[in-house]
């Protein structure tokens, strides 16, 4: 089955969740204070590299050290300003995104194609998403699964081959690790899962 179906279908069982997100979730908690920062660092107030400094002073707002998301809420602010469409939209994306992914780890795992299209369709449609779906700073859950879920497609990706072809995607797949745990911290769990892929494959 073509990728771009598997992708249509996925954004066509999600799309009845996302709208009310997109229409009417607003910005909630947490997510006026994500947002926020990134206003006060594009005005100068502060700095974008104050995301990426582990220390914290007594006074801090927050305690959680979360670099690439406060960077990807720094990109998107000037694009969507206060409005919250745009990042609930951005929250869709990687939900979908990372159903897909798992539709082709599944498929590469299983060699079928209809186990690797209903992963993806439950994931996608699982009710216990919509917290990260309508919570933008939720994301950080979302960015995290993903990009984790990308480095495991790179690992096996580079597990099935020789040669360079081999290595450079088990660069890929470190790199992504390192950015997923830079988003969240239990995405260092993606190295366990990575040898237990790569002692499957070698059984």
């Amino acid at each position: 089955m073509p990728l771009l179906v598997v992708a249509l279908l996925v954004a066509a069982v999600h799309l009845p969740s996302a709208w009310g997100a997109w229409t009417g979730g607003g910005l909630l908690a947490d997510d006026h204070e994500m947002v926020g920062v990134a206003v006060y660092q594009h005005r100068g107030v502060s700095s974008l590299w104050d995301s990426f400094r582990p220390g914290l002073p007594p006074d801090a707002p927050v305690a959680l050290y979360r670099p690439i998301l406060g960077l990807l809420f720094w990109l998107e602010q000037p694009w969507f300003g206060g409005a919250p469409t745009g990042y609930h939209v951005v929250n869709s994306l990687l939900h979908c995104a990372t159903a897909i992914v798992w539709s082709l780890l599944m498929r590469q795992w299983t060699g079928s194609t209809v186990a690797g299209l209903a992963t993806a369709l439950l994931f996608t449609a699982w009710p216990g998403h919509g917290e990260a779906l309508h919570w933008v700073a939720a994301r950080v859950n979302l960015l995290s699964t993903c990009l984790f879920s990308c480095a495991l497609l790179a690992h096996d990706a580079g597990c099935a081959r020789a040669g360079s072809a081999r290595w450079w995607r088990l660069a890929i797949a470190a790199l992504l690790a390192a950015i997923a745990a830079g988003a969240k911290a239990y995405a260092v769990l993606v190295g366990p899962a990575a040898i237990a892929v790569a002692g499957g494959r070698a059984a």
